[in-house]
Parts: C-alpha cells; sequence; structure tokens
C-alpha cells in the first residue's frame, strides 16, 4: 500500500492550486489556430518585421476576448502547456490540421 505524507498531500494541493488549471485543449486549439492567423497576416503587413510588442498585446487580447478568456488565464496556459510538451504537441497538431481544415474550405469556394 502506498503511504503519503501529510507534507506530500499538502504539497500537491498547494503545487495545483498555484499552477492553475490550464484552459481545456479546444479553447487553446481555437485560440492558438487564430494567432497563427493574425501572426502570418502581420508577417506579411511588417514584411517579416518584428512587431512593435503593443500590436503583439492587442491582437492576443482581441483574440482572448472572442473565446471569453483572460489573457492572463491565456499566459498562464501557454506557460502550463509550453511546460508540457507533449501535451503541448498535441494541440499544436490540432492546430495544423485546423489551419488546414480552413484552407481547403476557402479553397472549395473558388
Amino acid at each position: 500500500m502506498l503511504r503519503f505524507g501529510k507534507f506530500t498531500i499538502i504539497a500537491a494541493i498547494i503545487l495545483v492550486s498555484c499552477s492553475g488549471a490550464p484552459l481545456n485543449q479546444k479553447t487553446m486549439v481555437n485560440i492558438m489556430s487564430d494567432a497563427m492567423i493574425l501572426e502570418a497576416g502581420n508577417q506579411v503587413k511588417y514584411n517579416g518585421g518584428l512587431l512593435p510588442i503593443g500590436k503583439w498585446q492587442q491582437d492576443y487580447a482581441i483574440i482572448c476576448q472572442k473565446y471569453d478568456v483572460d489573457t492572463t488565464e491565456f499566459k498562464q496556459a501557454l506557460k502550463y502547456y509550453t511546460q508540457n510538451p507533449e501535451q503541448f504537441a498535441k494541440i499544436m497538431d490540432k492546430v495544423v490540421t485546423t489551419l488546414q481544415e480552413k484552407q481547403l474550405n476557402i479553397q472549395k469556394q473558388k
């Protein structure tokens, strides 16, 4: 039988409460998909140059607002997922699939 001391249980509770629950994968996929499209557009607009930090913050705030997500919550989720590469890879795989589907839908409409 596995035994956990009181300290271990308390530490686990504190760790979970401090790290914050990440946004669910579907929301992250939606936000990241829109962000990739927006960033691609900005790269064209700014001719591949560096974006002003204010522009980046404004764009992400608009995307987060679209999905009713606080920007702080998004930043925490992004930090969580980048520290958990297997989960982040799954999200980014779905982002690529989502973008490919959007591209196919656009091509079909032409």
